[in-house]
Formats: structure tokens, sequence, C-alpha cells
């Protein structure tokens, strides 16, 4: 039974109006860039174009490379700045090798707060290739000056600021969060936050966002039994560091019982001030290694995934839904023709073998011989004809394929499937995530005791 749900802020009680936020980080970076980095100053006429980069792609560092993997590790699809790599450099260049992401030339894109920083990326790759010649940009190094500025964008309250001080602007008020967070306490839930973001920036926006919205809660504070600030997760479950209180004095477990607002700490003695622990605990959030995997893998909490994104790919399955039923049917004949492709060639290894060590003298024999002569000449055609079929199913399946992936992105297609296979996001939702939905209010729908359970599951051979 779940005692406590534990919460993130950034992406998963405080909704961003994205493509705001995105578009300032971009806009800041661009101007680090050019202050810190000595890049040239037209490169702050690139624009920000929301729909180019989607969370689970992998930036290569070493060939300036954007690429979309499968949930083995492959890669599916690679864009060098604007251009996508047709799939016979694609597999020349990543041939036959998965992808292994604990190097240091691959980062993973995982939050969105990564989407600015890696449409920037791509779109340098483009602009310096064009002034130096492809392949002679350091693509390492534009990366890791990106990297630096966009975090310096964020450590120095140059984004913050602008978003503290005109929060209606940058932040979405969902209504129906604040009873929805009532209901957990009203069911004997204990509510706690742990956030890495700093007590000032955490009280403008929670303050923003739940403030009056009941009369039971004056404060935003009162929906919560504990609030976590500067957590630093995902150390927050892997290391021993003790809280503090907000003026940076220590407090032990007594002491943090004592005050609502704590700095730092670590999982352990959160569940021993909370008195639940392991899967008593469910923690919300929208990060997949910070929040969702390193708190269930170490804590062993129940883990929700906030996947923003999720009404949009749902509402382009539902246009998408004819489309995807012509590729599966594609599919499906596909399959057969393969099948009659492999019984023809099949019969016509047999007949020539039977031709090659026929010997037999006579006319009858003759007859015979001319006989499987024919079939097999027959045989021969009908393999020509079942091969054109089978090409001509592949360009249209391919056609197919490339107009539904459109429907969700035009460069990337679905955020969780490639084709046939899972993406690598996907699959990480699928393994890590216990439960996943666009927003916490979501939860308000449902009973405060309703237990969720995935669909019967299927291997392949169920179908």
């Amino acid at each position: 039974m779940t005692r406590a749900i534990g919460f993130d802020m950034d992406y998963t009680l405080v909704i961003y109006r994205k493509e705001l936020i995105e578009n300032l980080a971009f806009r800041e970076t661009i101007k680090k860039l050019i202050e810190l980095k000595g890049y040239p100053p037209d490169i702050d006429r690139l624009e920000y174009d929301p729909r180019s980069v989607i969370r689970g792609l992998v930036v290569d560092r070493k060939l300036g490379n954007i690429l979309k993997i499968d949930q083995f590790g492959y890669v599916c699809k690679v864009f060098h700045g604007h251009t996508k790599l047709p799939s016979q450099d694609r597999l020349q260049t990543y041939a036959g090798s998965r992808i292994r992401l604990n190097t240091d030339r691959f980062h993973s894109v995982d939050t969105l707060f990564d989407l600015p920083g890696t449409h920037l990326f791509s779109e340098m790759v483009h602009c310096l290739d064009l002034r130096a010649g492809s392949g002679q940009t350091d693509y390492w190094k534009l990366w890791e000056d990106i990297r630096d500025c966009l975090d310096k964008t964020h450590r120095d309250d140059s984004i913050k600021a602008r978003i503290t001080a005109t929060p209606g602007r940058y932040v979405f008020k969902d209504r129906t969060l604040a009873t929805t967070l009532d209901k957990f306490r009203q069911c004997g839930r204990k509510l706690f936050i742990v956030t890495n973001s700093g007590w000032d920036y955490t009280n403008r926006l929670m303050s923003f966002i739940l403030d009056g919205e009941m009369e039971e809660y004056p404060s935003w504070t009162d929906y919560f039994d504990r609030i976590v600030v500067e957590s630093c997760k995902p150390a927050f479950f892997t290391r021993a560091e003790p809280f503090t209180d907000l003026e940076g004095r220590f407090l032990d477990s007594d002491q943090v019982r004592l005050h609502k607002v704590v700095l730092n700490g670590n999982y352990r003695i959160l569940e021993r001030v909370e008195g639940a622990k392991g899967e008593e605990i469910l923690f919300v959030g929208d990060h997949i290694y910070g929040d969702i995997l390193r708190s269930k893998q170490s804590s062993g909490w129940r883990t929700a995934m906030i996947v923003e994104e999720l009404e949009g790919e749902l509402e382009a399955s539902l246009n998408g839904g004819q489309l995807l039923t012509q590729l599966r049917e594609l599919e499906v004949r596909g399959n057969r023709l393969d099948l009659e492709r492999n019984i023809t060639q099949r019969q016509i290894d047999r007949l020539a073998k039977d031709l090659k060590t026929s010997s037999e003298p006579g006319p009858h024999a003759r007859m015979a011989r001319e006989t499987s002569e024919r079939q097999l000449s027959a045989l021969t055609d009908c393999l020509a004809k079942v091969d054109k079929k089978i090409h001509e199913n592949d360009i249209e399946a391919e056609r197919t394929k490339r107009e539904y992936d459109r429907v969700f992105n035009l460069r990337w297609g679905p955020l969780f499937k490639d084709g046939n296979e899972v993406s690598r996001f996907g699959q990480q939702v699928q393994r890590f995530a216990c439960l996943y939905t666009s927003k916490v209010s979501n939860f308000g729908s449902y009973p405060p005791n309703k237990y969720f359970r995935s669909p019967i599951g299927q291997m392949p051979h169920d179908l």
C-alpha cells in the first residue's frame, strides 16, 4: 500500500509553457556563446524550432550527428545538421554496432531541459559546416561549449529571473492540481517534494500555481509534509549527505521532523522521517534517470513518470490510425510474399539439383528432364514476379511509414517507437516507470485507492 507520495517540481508539479521556456534557453545560450566563447555574432539570427528535436535522442559528439536509436541500441535515424543521412550512409557509419551510452562520445537527451541545447547543436553544425566544410568542424568542442553555456544560463539565473519575474507568462496554471493533492491527503497519504531547485525559486513558482486555490490550504506549503530543495538528484538516492535547514545548519532525523523545508539530504533519512520506505512510496517525476531509474534502483520506490508529450502522441496516434492499419496490412502482405518466395526458391533448388544429378538414358528420362526444365523456367519466372511484388511492397511500406512518422514529428516520428521497434525512450519508460501519464492532475480522475495494472503482456509467439 502506498503511504507517501513524492514529487519533483520542474515539469512535474510546475508545468512550463514549453516552447517559450525552450526558446528563452536557446536565446540565452546563444548570447553566452557569443560573449564568453567568441562565436560569430551572426549566430544570433538562428531561430528555435520546437519540432526539430524530441526526448530520447542521442548526440554523437565525435561526428556531429543526432541519432534516434531503438530499444536494442541500434541506430534508426541520423541527422547531421539539417541533413538526414541516407540509409546506406547510416548503416556504413554505425554498421553492426550498438550505441554504448556509457562512453564520453555519446550524450543522451533525457530531459526537456536538454532540447534547446540539442537543437542549437544541430543548427550550429549546419552553419559551421557551410563555412568550414563538412568534417572540418570540431563537433566535440562545439557540443561542450553549448552545454557549458546552457548550464550557465540555469546557474546564473539568466532564465530563472525571467520566469520568476512573470511566472504567468512561462508557467501553466493547472486548476485541478490542488484538488488532486487534496484527494491524496484526504485518503491519508503523506506528500513531499524533492527538487534540485533552490528554495527561493521553488517558493515563487509553487506559490503561483497553488496559493489561494483552496480555502483549506492558505499556503502552498500546507499541501506537503516535507519540502526538500537543492536535493542534487540523482545523488540524493546514492549518497549519505545530511539534511540542513535554510541557514545551512546540519539536522539529525529528529530535527528534520521539526522543519518543513530542508536542503540536500538523502532518501534513507527521508524514509525514516516520513515513516515509509521502499514500495510504500510512490515518486512522481519527469527525468528518466534522476527521478525514475535511480530512485527505483536505489530505493525501491514505486515510480510514476510525467511524459508531457503523451497527449500529443495519443492525438497523433488517432490521426494516423488509417496509415497504421495500412502499414500492418503491408507487413502481413510482405510476410506472405517472403513465404511464397522461400517456397518457390526451394522448389527451384530441388529441381536444379535433380537436373544436375540426372543421367539416366532413354526417351522417358529425356522427356522427364524436359518437363523439369519447363517447370524450372516457370518457377524462375514466378520467382522474378514475386521479387518484383516484394520490391513494390517494400517501397509502399517505406512511403507509408514516412507518412505515418510525419503525423508525429517531421524528423523523428513517434516518441515511443520507430517502425516496428520500441524506441530507446519508449523502452526506458516501459522498463523503469511503474506508471506514466502526461500530468499529475490526471490522477485526480481516479479513486485515491485505485490500483493501476498494466495490460496483460504478450510475447511474439502469443501474437
